[in-house]
């Protein structure tokens, strides 16, 4: 199949060999227009001179002046372009009448041809009668027409169209050969668009395939580890520990390509609420600092100017974008530190502004303009060395511009890099000056799921196997009484026949894609038949609007898989707190 590209230059050459047929047709047309109207032109000359021409040697004949009619016929002879000959009968008597019409004889013709008034194949001629005194056909007077007169005209009508339609010719020609030049140019430019493209494209896979298999190598390999007889404790914990941390990575790489995917497909939605800005960088600096801390780098914040505690913006969207530009500033900084200086600017139409500071490898002029796009990082080496899939810069800049504002970076290569952020965030309380412990309101903490679940009964709608194993051996080792059914008809008519035996399940943990009946439909179908238990959506759906979904079925709560016990726990503490 042709590319989209070859198929829009095959068009434009099409195009261009109509427009030059079409111009080259016209031409012709107007030359053939113009040859006829230079005939009809000429035959018409023609007929006025045999009228006038005839109308005198008439004339002269009926006077008897034969003499006054040569000497008529010779000085009209002298036209440049016909030829006149009169024939007489021998005795210059009338011998016909005048017919209506007539045929020239062969004899007249060859008079004609003789005194060369005319070729033999091209004999185009006028006959009028010559009449004698008494109104009697004495002769004819024959107008031939000259080869020489019509080529003289026809010449006249192509030299017309050359002097004037050559050059416009020309003209179009050269136009449409500049616009051939700039179409090969621009598809020139766009082939090598292309090529940069593909082969950032094919950059960006190859990483992939790179940040994906490297830590599931990790996950399979410790896994068969596990597997051996008689693992030592240590060697247990340490394979738990790098599965963890391994799976761990591949969940933010995962969530990094769909953040990008909602992104470029306009699908990322952005808050405007209020919210404590303190507590947000504390948090992000926590969360941190432990990464800091392991490379050996000093680590914290930096406040240029006061700056408000609660700010109106999205928190969600501006905890990413710190969490991913912190987090490459540790990743590319091997010494001395990373900070995060918070300016406020009063009256502009981005007053806050958060810029992360690092000493770390610094990037190239030349690479900084590309540092932003979805495929690049600044040098695939970089790649290989620190790792990384090049997309959180580019998801940052993007939710930045979302948000209303925007994501630079200044950066000299050896000694580190500057991202700096600014956001439309309305300032909603008090100036501070500090990053300190975040005060956040006492509440009462929920009991642990292990005694919220001990007793209970647990109804699971899974249809992987494995999945079922492992969620059933968690909930059962906090105490739950576990019921599994891999289909949404079954987990309908075990949660209805619980409650219609007076057992009913205290919770339902419902997947949202299974075979005969998906979790969707499962559920709106309890909420119609007047189930009320808690439901809560297991599911690997975590696109944008999967949350609002489940909960609009019916749902009680939403977990995304592969679900963390930790998120688990606060749902069922939630959810089973009551007695």
């Amino acid at each position: 199949m042709h590319s989209p590209r070859e198929m829009a230059k095959s068009w434009i050459m099409v195009m261009f060999g109509a427009v030059i047929a079409l111009t080259v047709g016209t031409l012709v047309w107007f030359a053939q227009a113009l040859a006829a109207e230079a005939r009809d032109a000429f035959l018409a000359q023609q007929r006025a001179f045999e009228r006038t021409t005839a109308q005198g040697l008439q004339v002269a004949i009926r006077a008897g002046d034969l003499d006054g009619a040569r000497r008529i016929l010779a000085e009209h002879a002298r036209h440049p372009v016909f030829r006149g000959t009169m024939v007489l009968d021998a005795a210059e008597r009338p011998t016909m009448a005048v017919p209506e019409s007539f045929t020239l004889p062969a004899d007249t013709i060859d008079a004609l041809v003789a005194t060369g008034a005319c070729a033999v194949d091209r004999v185009q001629h006028t006959a009028t009668p010559l009449l004698a005194s008494d109104g009697g056909a004495v002769g004819w007077f024959v107008v031939a027409q000259s080869d020489a007169g019509l080529a003289a005209s026809e010449n006249a009508a192509l030299w017309r169209i050359l002097s004037t339609a050559v050059p416009a010719l020309v003209v179009l020609l050269g136009l449409c050969g500049w616009q051939v030049v700039r179409s090969q140019r621009a598809w020139a430019r766009a082939a090598a668009a292309e090529e940069t493209s593909n082969r950032a494209k094919g950059e960006f896979l190859a990483n992939m395939s790179h940040e994906i298999r490297t830590p599931m190598a990790a996950v399979l390999g410790w896994s068969e580890v596990l597997e051996e007889d008689g693992v030592d404790a240590n060697v247990r914990a340490e394979a738990i520990a790098a599965i963890r941390r391994n799976g761990n990575h591949l969940l933010e790489l995962i969530n990094d390509i769909l953040d990008l995917s909602k992104i470029e497909a306009g699908r990322m939605d952005v808050e405007r609420v209020e919210f404590d800005l303190v507590e947000l960088i504390y948090d992000v600096l926590e969360m941190l600092r432990p990464r800091a801390v392991q490379r050996g780098l000093g680590f914290g914040a930096n406040v240029l100017a006061p700056f408000p505690a609660r700010v109106l913006a999205d928190p969600t969207r501006l905890r990413q974008i710190l969490v991913n530009l912190i987090g490459n500033a540790i990743k590319f900084t091997e010494r001395g530190s990373v900070t995060i200086e918070i300016d406020h600017r009063p009256g502009s139409d981005r007053p806050l502004v958060l810029a992360v500071v690092d000493t770390g490898i610094g990037v190239p002029p030349d690479r900084l303009a590309g540092l932003f796009e979805p495929f690049r990082q600044a040098d695939s080496s970089t790649t290989r060395k620190f790792g990384g899939t090049g997309l959180g810069l580019a998801i940052s800049r993007r939710l930045a511009e979302r948000m209303g504002g925007t994501l630079n970076v200044a950066s000299v290569v050896g000694k580190g890099s500057c991202f700096t952020v600014a956001l439309p965030a309305a300032a909603c309380g008090e100036l501070v000056t500090t990053i300190g412990s975040p005060i956040v309101d006492p509440a009462p903490v929920p009991p642990a799921p292990a005694t919220m679940l001990v007793g209970r009964r647990v109804l699971v709608a899974e249809d992987g196997s494995d999945n079922q194993v492992l969620i059933k051996r968690m909930l059962e080792r906090w105490g739950a009484t576990v019921r599994i059914v891999d289909n949404g008809r079954d987990a309908v008519d075990d949660a209805l026949a619980a409650s219609a035996r007076g057992t009913p399940f205290d919770l339902v943990l419902m997947d949202m894609l299974m075979p005969t009946l998906d979790g969707y439909a499962a559920t709106g179908e309890l909420r119609d038949r007047g189930y009320d238990g808690p439901i809560v959506a297991l599911t690997a759906n975590a696109m944008q609007g999967d949350r609002d979904k489940c909960l609009a079925i019916g749902c009680t709560d939403y977990a995304t898989k592969p679900f963390r016990r930790q998120e688990l726990e606060k749902i069922f503490a939630r959810l089973l707190a009551a007695p």
